[in-house]
């Protein structure tokens, strides 16, 4: 199959999604039957996807919440009204399209007024590591035509390689419980090892991957997914370095992922997790791929004076023994201190601790400084040989997040790792996750 005929049945979908207006099913009740409910404000989202977005707080509501309550055995439909006002207020800002949500109830008249955040972003890249420079453009809108759907496009270009890379997701196919999305990619880029602050060994990779998955939310916070992508590895020779052998294969998974988190703009308090399985099929270079793993556990708390405190566990595993197919690790959570994507390992289970307190609150965002400590124990693979290692980094930084504009929080941190990078200093687009 080749791209140009991927290229076409993505663009029939995503045209069909601007073509076709699909009206939400009608709100069951938030509260009691023969409520009016009036949503006010929106002037990016659409009312019909808040709409719906209101049927899965509901369906949160009933399959938890609720239970809650009766156990509580609440008496005072007061008290059961502004419980369920405050949960939809949470609920709605979970979507982090909103800045501001409030709710109000008078008899059967349900008020709802939301501002709505930005959500088209333009991004530029740079990244300068060593010799290498990359300069690029990215451009995201997190509610695409106001209902929620997500777009990013845009590319790299530099000493290092090029890039091209485009992903479309939907968070609720036709106001359901299904979800998806497609995902294009095109690289070359250069790729080396390091041991210390060494370069080793190293190759050119041209990467070309193009596929989708599909998601179904089988409990208000659990979903299950299938994906799938046809990928394409080519490699060239970097200096003297040895070269591996170019690969085309079909890559196949299950995940399934829990978002139990509540969205606080400069952190998200409470739990998300998420697993995947994937395994590669009709190699033209056979048992090279190898299947992989991956594992992200995240919970965050709010601590006294809104300070908050971050805990994430991940696990990342090929089974691959093949040159060039070991996992490219660097400059994620867990693994800051590292050269990005420098460093190969068939292995690494990682925990990291964040430490986050506010400085300043204001209309615009919130300011904080943070620290964080990650260590990892990693099956690193050096000249094809491989050895268990434990690695540990640690520092300090600053983050603002902005609160009118749904974009990454804006940080710089400066850190040490004795084994890598030593003293460094980073800058991170991230959203308190």
């Amino acid at each position: 199959m080749k791209l140009s005929k991927t290229a076409f049945f993505f663009s029939i979908f995503f045209l069909s999604q601007l073509a076709v207006s699909i009206k939400a099913k009608g709100t069951p009740p938030l509260f009691e039957r023969g409520e009016n409910l009036t949503i006010t404000g929106n002037k990016r989202t659409q009312e019909s996807y808040i709409r719906s977005v209101l049927q899965n707080c509901l369906w949160i509501w009933e399959q938890s919440y609720s239970k809650k309550s009766s156990e509580k055995k609440e008496t005072k439909s007061e008290d059961k009204d502004q419980n369920k006002i405050s949960f939809y207020k949470q609920c709605l800002i979970n979507t982090k399209l909103f800045s501001k949500v409030d709710i109000s109830k008078k008899g059967k008249q349900i008020k709802i007024d939301v501002v709505d955040r930005w959500t088209l972003i333009p991004i530029p890249y740079v990244r300068g590591q060593g010799d290498a420079k990359a300069f690029g453009f990215f451009l995201i809108d997190t509610n695409l035509f106001g209902r929620g759907k997500f777009i990013t496009a845009g590319g790299t270009f530099g000493s290092g390689g090029n890039s091209g890379f485009l992903m479309y997701r939907d968070p609720s196919l036709f106001f359901s419980k299904w979800n998806g999305g497609v995902i294009l990619r095109n690289a070359k880029q250069d790729s080396y090892n390091f041991q210390g602050k060494d370069e080793i060994e190293g190759f050119q990779e041209r990467f070309i991957s193009y596929g989708g998955y599909l998601g179904y939310k089988i409990y208000p916070k659990t979903t299950v997914g299938l994906s799938v992508s046809k990928d394409k590895k080519e490699f060239s020779k970097l200096e003297s370095f040895s070269t591996p052998q170019n690969n085309e294969y079909f890559f196949g998974g299950i995940n399934l992922s829990y978002r139990g988190s509540q969205y606080k703009f400069y952190f998200k308090e409470g739990t998300d997790a998420f697993l995947s399985l994937k395994a590669p099929f009709a190699e033209t270079n056979k048992d090279a791929k190898g299947i992989e793993v991956k594992l992200n556990v995240s919970s965050q708390w709010n601590i006294t004076k809104d300070h908050a405190l971050q805990l994430t566990l991940g696990h990342l595993q090929t089974f691959s023994k093949r040159f060039g197919y070991a996992l490219k690790l660097g400059g994620q959570k867990g693994l800051r201190g590292l050269p990005l994507k420098g460093v190969w390992a068939t292995r690494s289970t990682s925990l990291s601790a964040d430490y986050q307190i506010p400085l300043y609150f204001s209309k615009y965002g919130t300011w904080t400084f943070s620290t964080f400590l990650d260590g990892a124990s990693l099956n690193q693979v050096i000249n094809q040989n491989e050895s268990d290692m434990f690695t540990a980094s640690y520092g300090v930084g600053a983050t603002f997040f902005i609160k009118k504009v749904n974009f990454p929080g804006l940080g710089l941190f400066y850190g040490r790792n004795n084994d890598f990078l030593g003293d460094f200093v980073s800058f991170t687009l991230g959203r308190g996750e």
